[in-house]
């Protein structure tokens, strides 16, 4: 079927249908009926734009196209097409206002450029006016309550808004007077700039507010762009109201009244604080107390609280004289109701105070006190020194004796046992163990023994720096997992020996001198005291150290890594990697004679490996630095890949050695 064999058969079948809205079609093929959009933002602002389509994507009819000569004589005939200025010159071609086709196209595109829309020329620009009101009264004092307000106008859309500043303690509601919008000027006609003015009335919602200032940019405005010049300021008239607030308190010359609540207020939470000894050695068992006097300004009252100090003896009575007044003569307990009492002013440095039958002295008070009493009685520093009180020298406190390890459990546990009554488990840092979680330094060792199958065994001493662990393990003979490289070489098969684990992670005592003079000891003797218990920690490891665990010798001969740069890192707890440290134990040791033979026996290569580097160095500086001392010398001359290079190493023997 073809396509105008189909238009037929529409068209019959519209012909058929009754003649009712939405039965009329134009072209009945037609199946889009999008409209193209001529509302658009360019740059942020609301703008139109032609259409070159329409419905459905059609194009739009274009006019035709008028030559100039035509364009002209349409003028003649019709003199007002292009009277769209105010100036009378560009009026009718005929009286002389365009001379050519060219300054007509001219005038069209100035007049182009001028129509800006008002929202992009007026953009935030608005004026400032500031006014009152008189708002009436009723049963009251005052006729009227001046309301002060701010009228902003804003030029985009030429809509008010009409604030009223929030005064402090007021007690109106203020804030948004009028909310933004255009205010009607009458029924046909709304408010402009032209109607403002200062010292004039204008009236918004039957409130007529009388403008008597405006800001600097209100009055330029008017002077530049609406050719105004603005009448001068009008003073701000007083409030009546705020008048009589702002009059001064009237102070009557009366007799002192006692306000309880006043005097709350004022010395709420102000206490003196005076210290003072009791003697009671005249009494059997006596000695001398020391107690803290508290004297609450507040209410007069005087609180007594005995000192304390650790092992001293005496039962666990803070208080000697619960808050209350103090009468200055007892006798019986009738004199309680007595009406002389202690006042603040009778606590002075050096004066004897009767606390229900008990001398005692004031010797000092602290710094608070010492300024009230400076402030209300004029006293001056001589007055409130101190007094030196004689007190008896404690005794010294026996030192507790810890017994011989019986063997039974750890020695953690073992020492629990002697402090607590109930036994605890040890208690672990836990704040080091979070910071230094997973962090182990690894060292290689050789064991030391007579034997010669013991000779070339070689172990991993693995330090935990969490809990201050050591573990040990030598590597298997088979399936090492070891193939190449330097640890290859240290860890030799060994004939006979099985590898493995060889001690737990666990805390590694180091021996005593009592342990090296007698080596079999009886653990069960519990007469004689234990020296204190030492562990070995990371600051003994280095490569060098010798270690006796479990009375079995170690020598640390090599650590990877991640160790040196740990401990440089931290060269403060660790003097061995502490470049700066190990400088002058090597300065000047070396005459001019071995530095050149020293600069001779490096090898005309740039680079060199550590072990190569550490084997020249060694012999010449064994005296006097340490193995893990002279490898942190290497490793300041080093580039990267363990390698020295011989240009560090010649600027160090120069500017140090």
């Amino acid at each position: 079927m073809t396509d105008t064999t189909e238009k037929v058969e529409k068209s019959n079948i519209v012909q058929h249908l009754p003649f009712l809205p939405g039965n009329v079609f134009e072209d009945i093929t037609k199946n889009d009926f999008r409209r193209s959009q001529s509302l658009w933002y360019h740059d942020g602002y609301m703008t139109t734009r032609n259409l070159k389509y329409g419905i459905g994507g059609d194009p739009l009819p274009v006019q035709a196209e008028i030559s100039p000569e035509e364009l002209l004589k349409e003028m003649e005939d019709n003199p007002y097409i292009i009277y769209t200025h105010k100036n009378k010159e560009f009026c009718p071609y005929k009286k002389g206002g365009i001379s050519s086709y060219d300054e007509l196209l001219k005038v069209q595109n100035e007049q182009q450029l001028n129509k800006v829309p008002s929202y992009i020329a007026y953009d935030k620009m608005v004026l400032r006016f500031f006014g009152y009101y008189k708002e009436s009264t009723y049963q009251s004092s005052e006729q009227y309550h001046l309301r002060k307000v701010v009228i902003y106008y804003y030029l985009e859309d030429n809509t008010m808004r009409v604030n009223e500043p929030q005064v402090e303690n007021s007690g109106i509601p203020q804030g948004v007077l009028i909310s933004r919008q255009k205010i009607p000027k009458s029924s046909s006609e709304f408010y402009t700039p032209k109607d403002f003015n200062i010292g004039i009335n204008i009236k918004l919602y039957s409130k007529t507010i009388r403008i008597v200032d405006c800001d600097e940019f209100t009055r330029r405005y008017y002077q530049e762009i609406e050719n105004t010049e603005l009448n001068p300021t009008e003073p701000m008239p007083e409030d009546p109201y705020q008048l009589e607030r702002n009059k001064p308190i009237r102070i009557k010359v009366e007799e002192s009244k006692e306000y309880p609540l006043k005097h709350f207020i004022e010395f709420d939470r102000k206490v003196l604080r005076f210290y003072c000894v009791w003697d009671d050695r005249s009494n059997l068992f006596g000695d001398i107390h020391e107690f803290i006097i508290h004297y609450y300004l507040v209410d007069d009252c005087v609180e007594v609280r005995e000192v304390h100090k650790p092992n001293d003896g005496k039962s666990p009575f803070p208080l000697l004289l619960k808050k209350q007044p103090l009468p200055k003569i007892f006798t019986d307990m009738k004199d309680l109701e007595s009406n002389e009492k202690y006042h603040w002013s009778d606590f002075k440095i050096g004066s004897v105070i009767n606390v229900l039958g008990r001398k005692c002295l004031i010797y000092d008070c602290d710094d608070y006190t010492k300024y009230y009493f400076m402030k209300n009685l004029g006293m001056n520093e001589n007055e409130l020194k101190p007094y030196n009180i004689p007190k008896e020298k404690p005794g010294e406190i026996p030192r507790q004796s810890i017994p011989q390890y019986n063997g039974f459990g750890s020695e953690e546990d073992s020492l629990g046992s002697v402090k607590h009554i109930v036994l605890q488990p040890p208690k672990k840092n836990i704040i080091k163990m979070l910071e230094n979680d997973h962090i182990v330094l690894r060292f290689v060792a050789k064991m030391e023994s007579k034997y010669k199958q013991n000779m070339d065994r070689r172990f991993i001493i693995s330090y935990h720096v969490s809990d201050d662990k050591i573990s040990i393990y030598e590597p298997m003979q088979r399936n090492s997992g070891i193939t190449s490289g330097y640890f290859a070489k240290v860890f030799k098969k060994t004939a006979g020996i099985v590898g493995g684990k060889y001690l737990e992670s666990n805390y590694v005592k180091k021996p005593s001198k009592k342990e090296e003079e007698e080596k079999e000891e009886d653990i069960f003797n519990s007469q004689q005291p234990a020296e204190p218990i030492e562990y070995y920690t990371s600051k003994d490891l280095y490569v060098g150290a010798v270690l006796n665990i479990n009375s079995q010798i170690f020598t640390l001969i090599d650590a990877d890594e991640f160790v040196f740069n740990y401990m440089e890192c931290k060269k403060d707890e660790y003097p061995m990697s502490n470049f700066e440290l190990i400088i002058p134990k090597i300065k000047g040791i070396l005459s001019a004679e071995d530095k050149e033979r020293l600069k001779q026996m490096f090898p005309t290569t740039k680079n060199i490996k550590r072990e190569e580097f550490i084997g020249i160095i060694t012999p010449l500086f064994q005296k006097y630095l340490n193995p893990h001392e002279i490898i942190t010398l290497s490793r300041s001359c080093e580039d990267n890949d363990q390698k020295v290079n011989i240009d560090k190493v010649i600027t160090f023997i120069n500017n140090v050695i």
